[in-house]
């Protein structure tokens, strides 16, 4: 089994996608971990210890040359199941994979809606050769179905989360300011600067507690934030904790 995806780092969606992963008997199923364009590596070690083989494209070849590496490694190893997250380069080979194996089952996953960012679309010429498209919502399985995608082909799975993890049997938060959380990958598409319009509009009429803005996480967008909260003059309201391992300590800490 091979799942693909275009990272070996970053956040949520590829975190999800280690977990798929983790379910699968190591004793009946070799496992195949593909990346097809990673600039992050972070999730590496993890990915060493839950599958048989990594494979990092970027390191191995020219981005050009990866659908090929994809259909060859197919072939070779004989692949039976194929995992698709997030990544352009691995829907390219799939009708010239399927007709070499006919047997391959092949899932995709697909997780947020946005128009700058769109997988949704991006699958359509390769539609049929997609055996089971899972979504992460109702807003997910509409748009497949309103790309006529036959909806017995589609599953809806909500991600899962562990309240015993992410509901502390004490609140952990001290006194003092309320904690606003943003959690996420500073990138464009998860709207991070709108943190600090919603920062205005607060002062406009403030709140009689004080509150901070608590932001976990890193990426090309850190940079721009941390200076427009310094230039600004709103540091008093905004702490900037870089990348968490472990958002469930600071999910305790917030009010929001």
């Amino acid at each position: 089994i091979a799942l693909c995806t275009q990272h070996l780092g970053f956040g949520g969606a590829e975190n999800v996608l280690l977990e798929i992963a983790r379910q699968f008997d190591r004793s009946r199923f070799e496992l195949f971990l593909v990346a097809t364009q990673s600039t992050d590596d972070r999730l590496l070690p993890e990915w060493l210890e839950t599958v048989d083989h990594v494979y990092d494209l970027r390191q191995m070849l020219p981005v050009e040359q990866a659908v090929g590496a994809l259909y060859s490694m197919a072939v070779n190893w004989q692949w039976d199941g194929l995992v698709v997250q997030n990544t352009p380069l691995a829907y390219s080979p799939l009708p010239a994979l399927k007709e070499k194996l006919p047997g391959l089952q092949v899932i995709d996953v697909l997780h947020n809606i946005d128009e700058d960012w769109d997988f949704f679309s991006a699958t359509l010429d390769v539609t049929d050769w997609i055996d089971r498209r899972i979504v992460i919502s109702d807003a997910g399985r509409q748009r497949l179905i309103d790309m006529a995608v036959d909806e017995s082909s589609v599953r809806l799975i909500r991600n899962g989360v562990d309240l015993e993890r992410f509901t502390p049997p004490e609140r952990a938060r001290a006194a003092g300011p309320l904690g606003i959380l943003f959690a996420g990958h500073l990138i464009d598409r998860k709207r991070p600067l709108l943190l600090l319009d919603i920062d205005r509009e607060l002062q406009r009429d403030p709140p009689d507690q004080p509150y901070e803005f608590v932001i976990a996480g890193d990426g090309p967008l850190l940079s721009t934030l941390r200076s427009r909260i310094q230039s600004q003059g709103r540091g008093d309201r905004f702490t900037l904790l870089g990348r968490v391992d472990e958002v469930a300590r600071v999910l305790a800490n917030a009010s929001l």
